[in-house]
């Protein structure tokens, strides 16, 4: 049997169902509780639904209660509830089968009144009519055909509980097309409209609570043929009542003989009928060539797909594994190039071919990726059975269901070996060169600045004598002319130095421990004086001891400090907080302050060297200490960027590797 696979629109039309369902059984159960009571306490107005029609006797109303009963208990599945469930059956089916009986003179017990005396009814007192006995009996050989596990019991169930329903139908459509009592037959004469009503809609119940049921799948299912049948049946249904309801009120009223109207009947409703389905069949027959032009498409595609795949195949390394890394399938190019066969291949993890090259947080990261749903590439590194060593590009792709879990992955690899063969090679001849030429570059910075510090000294030593020796004697704009070539020449004299300076920060350093709160004290114990000239505070939490270069860390601390007085508010007093903190495998520092601020555009371009943002006259300065700060960072192997919001202060933060620290937690601050 197929695996009912369920769209959404269908799962909505059982949601529907469902609840009408519900309002059936609680619609059931007070229509016969009600005429049980009307029975006990002798109120004939709520036995009946028309005046003098018929009524519903006590049997009647006990056995559809109890059938109601059982479409409840149809929905467990526990013994006990299994137990009752047929123990009501075989209870029903003997009170049908005694009434039954009881309608050719076989007696065995006077069932009719048993539980409630009728002295209401004149003829058979209490006794269900023979189509309410039938149906009893039908509806419950349909409970038991529908329950069982046996697929040619359960399609017997299911014709009795069509047969419940035609035999329902007959007597619903008598009481609409209003036949009189004695015209019926006489199977029907004493069935109580709403008898019928809770039959057909236990019956229904009955096959729609079925997952198996025909009827279900018609009437649930957006298929082709559950989609005619759907807009078929209220259309036919209708015409039919209609044409015969009218049909019977011309014979009534003497308009056409009975015999002229089954013919009218007959005539009118096939053309109609065949009309109505010929239109039908012309949607059907529409979408079933669409369906066949988009199948012929499908077998091109898959033609297509199939020769993609076939070239794929012979090209690249294919396999396919379980979300948690086993293999389920392998190509000839993964045993080519792994050394395995297929047999060592299927269901080891992918950790077989692992050549310990990558890291932990290599494969966390692309499993991270994996898992989520994503398609991971990049290159990975293998090793085949016999040790060597291979590279492969490699893509894995994650398949997933309707409900978005995983259920296996995809890996696509391309042999790349030849290619990081030359890629190595090429890199250590570029890596060569780029040492050379860093030291040429070097070196010529340092031979420059040296060099030119001497023609600086001497012009600067000769306008400091002719100052000393004419400066009375010139005029005005000999005096300015002098005082211009001092100026530029004691700038160019500070330029060359922090050139010289920036060319030999990575120059003749060694790794040690610092304690970076001892650093700090030095580094304001240098800028005393300026600290104590602009009222600045500086406060610094427990900094940690780390491995590094010590003078170059003083110098970065030093410009970092320098700057943040520098650059503060006219009239505002330098705050200054300097702290740390664990990152994933290094230390962020960050040195925070109140000062003017840096504006977004601006900062990125401050750690270029000579690059600056004010006039010299607003704040003094060569541009080259920021560059000096990501020298040193860069030397470190950090990283270094500024947090800021103009007008209201910045903070530059840097990171340094990690090292052991002391557990200490102190608070310095120094004013």
């Amino acid at each position: 049997m197929l695996k009912e696979i369920l769209t959404k629109s269908e799962k909505n039309k059982i949601s529907i169902l469902s609840k009408i369902d519900i309002i059936f059984i609680i619609l059931s159960f007070t229509v016969c509780l009600t005429v049980i009571f009307a029975w006990i306490s002798g109120n004939k107005s709520l036995l009946s639904i028309l005046p003098n029609g018929a009524t519903m006797k006590f049997n009647t109303a006990l056995v559809l209660c109890l059938l109601t009963t059982t479409i409840l208990l149809n929905k467990q599945n526990s013994l006990l509830t299994t137990y009752i469930h047929n123990a009501i059956l075989v209870f029903v089916i003997s009170v049908a089968l005694i009434t039954l009986l009881s309608y050719v003179d076989i007696s065995i017990i006077d069932i009719d009144n048993i539980f409630v005396m009728d002295t209401l009814s004149q003829n058979n007192p209490g006794r269900m009519s023979p189509a309410t006995a039938i149906s009893s009996i039908l509806a419950s050989f349909g409970f038991i055909g529908l329950k069982s596990k046996n697929i040619k019991i359960k399609y017997t169930g299911e014709a009795f509980a069509f047969l419940t329903i035609t035999i329902c139908l007959i007597a619903l459509i008598s009481f609409i097309l209003q036949i009189p009592i004695s015209n019926k037959a006489i199977f029907f004469k004493t069935m109580a409209i709403h008898t019928s009503l809770l039959f057909m809609g236990i019956s229904f119940s009955l096959l729609f609570n079925n997952k198996d049921s025909v009827f279900r799948k018609l009437f649930i299912l957006d298929l082709v043929g559950s989609k005619l049948l759907r807009r078929l049946l209220p259309v036919i249904i209708l015409f039919s009542i209609i044409l015969s309801y009218t049909i019977l009120l011309a014979i009534n009223n003497n308009k056409i003989d009975s015999s002229f109207g089954l013919v009218f009947y007959t005539a009118l409703s096939i053309p109609l009928i065949v009309g109505y389905i010929s239109i039908l069949a012309i949607d059907i027959n529409k979408a079933a060539y669409e369906r066949r032009e988009l199948k012929h498409k499908l077998q091109n595609k898959n033609r297509d797909l199939e020769q993609f795949i076939e070239g794929l195949e012979k090209v690249t390394i294919i396999a396919k594994s379980t979300p948690d890394g086993y293999l389920k399938y392998v190509n000839d190019k993964f045993c080519e190039i792994s050394k395995y066969s297929r047999e060592e291949l299927i269901n080891q993890h992918f950790s077989i071919i692992s050549s310990g090259f990558h890291s932990k947080d290599f494969y966390d990261s692309m499993w991270e990726t994996i898992t989520k749903g994503n398609i991971w590439t990049g290159d990975v590194k293998h090793k085949d059975k016999n040790g060597n060593y291979y590279w492969v590009y490699t893509g894995v792709v994650p398949f997933k269901d309707e409900k978005g879990n995983i259920t296996e992955n995809l890996i696509i690899k391309y042999d790349i070996s030849q290619r990081k063969k030359q890629e190595k090679i090429l890199k250590s001849k570029y890596v060569q060169q780029l040492e050379f030429k860093n030291k040429e570059l070097e070196q010529f910075a340092y031979v420059a600045s040296h060099d030119l510090q001497e023609p600086l000294r001497t012009i600067i030593s000769f306008t400091q004598l002719m100052q000393e020796s004419n400066y009375d004697n010139l005029d005005d704009l000999g005096k300015r002319s002098m005082n211009y070539v001092l100026d530029a020449s004691e700038r160019m004299s500070t330029l060359i130095k922090g050139l010289l300076d920036y060319s030999r920060l990575d120059k003749d350093h060694t790794l040690e421990l610092i304690d970076c709160n001892e650093l700090i004290k030095e580094v304001i114990e240098d800028l005393s004086k300026k600290i104590e000239e602009t009222n600045t505070t500086i406060k610094y939490n427990e900094l940690p001891t780390i491995v590094g270069y010590k003078l170059p860390l003083r110098l970065l601390f030093q410009n970092l400090i320098s700057n943040s007085i520098k650059f503060t508010k006219e009239g505002v007093s330098p705050i200054i907080e300097i702290f740390a903190e664990k990152t994933k495998g290094k230390w962020q520092f960050s040195v925070k302050d109140n000062g003017i601020g840096i504006a977004e555009n601006y900062q990125k371009k401050i750690f270029i060297i000579f690059q600056r943002l004010h006039n010299r006259t607003e704040y003094e300065g060569t541009g080259i200490g920021l560059a000096h700060c990501k020298k040193i960072v860069d030397l470190h192997g950090g990283d270094i960027w500024v947090n800021s919001v103009e007008n209201n202060g910045s903070t530059f933060h840097f990171t340094i590797p990690k090292t052991k620290t002391n557990d200490k937690t102190k608070k310095h601050t120094t004013s």
